[in-house]
């Protein structure tokens, strides 16, 4: 038994067994058989079967869920889920190494003759690096995505995921991101996230020297709060000290008063939690 049989075989019994059909089966197949093609075959087949004897739930189990299960089976070798050939690309991974990551979100706004109207667009595509773990799956590449967007409309605006450091090409502001080295989402590049910020009056638009720059509006309550400090953080921003000085005493009454400020805006712990996938 390979490990394709072995991984159709168990997802085959799962689909069945919370009312799942082929398109199920087809999808994870590539998934499973990437993640586990390290564990010998034997052990992976026992580890699969024990599952099924003794893990059923209301809800069908996530990749995760088996991966920690098959994990923790006696005499796992941790050294079987570290791949000896691809890892995370420097625009898809969220850790140092690239041992951790996801696929690249692609945002766009086009025109699209068929509908008559302007489309915005959110998606998350492979990676075009074979060597990359994002690669791996099913789906078109984010290449593939742009060259499709572009056919609807070549002057579609197109933001990716994408790393941005000192030597930044990407969004041309290498040299001044190089503090806040780290991935850049396509969606904190979408026309609609700036829109979004000067309606709402925490950033605006000024000219100098015949550019058009953001500028943060610091008077404005937000960047106080845990969702200032990540954007200004996402952006490269530094905040003033009376900035500082207000999210400081706001974090004091929190603690405090958890009737107060936790209705109005979510605490430290829980913006850190929603922004860790994308490695802040």
């Amino acid at each position: 038994m390979n490990l394709e049989v072995t991984c159709r075989r168990f997802l085959s019994r799962l689909a069945d067994q919370y009312g799942k059909g082929g398109y199920y089966i087809n999808n994870m197949l590539p998934l499973y058989m990437a993640l586990f093609r390290k564990v010998p075959i034997v052990r992976l087949n026992n580890a699969f079967e024990d599952f099924i004897i003794n893990n059923a739930g209301e809800k069908i189990p996530t990749i995760p869920i088996i991966k920690a299960f098959v994990g923790n089976t006696s005499g796992f070798d941790p050294e079987w889920y570290l791949s000896d050939r691809k890892k995370y690309c420097v625009h898809c991974r969220t850790d140092d190494h690239g041992l951790e990551g996801s696929l690249r979100v692609v945002w766009a706004r086009f025109y699209s003759p068929k509908k008559q109207k302007d489309i915005n667009l959110t998606i998350s595509a492979r990676c075009d690096d074979i060597n990359c773990e994002s690669h791996v799956g099913r789906g078109k590449t984010w290449l593939e995505t742009i060259r499709d967007i572009r056919i609807i409309d070549k002057n579609a605006t197109i933001r990716i995921d994408h790393y941005c450091g000192p030597q930044c090409t990407i969004c041309k502001a290498g040299d001044k991101r190089a503090k806040t080295e780290g991935r850049v989402r396509a969606t904190y590049q979408s026309d609609d996230m700036w829109e979004h910020r000067i309606k709402n009056g925490y950033v605006e638009i000024k000219e100098e020297d015949g550019q058009r720059f953001y500028v943060p509006i610091w008077s404005h309550k937000i960047w106080a709060t845990s969702m200032g400090r990540v954007i200004a953080k996402e952006i490269g921003w530094e905040r003033p000290e009376h900035v500082l000085k207000a999210y400081n005493k706001r974090n004091r009454s929190q603690q405090k008063n958890k009737s107060g400020w936790n209705k109005a805006s979510l605490s430290d712990k829980s913006i850190d939690t929603i922004f860790k996938p994308y490695g802040y």
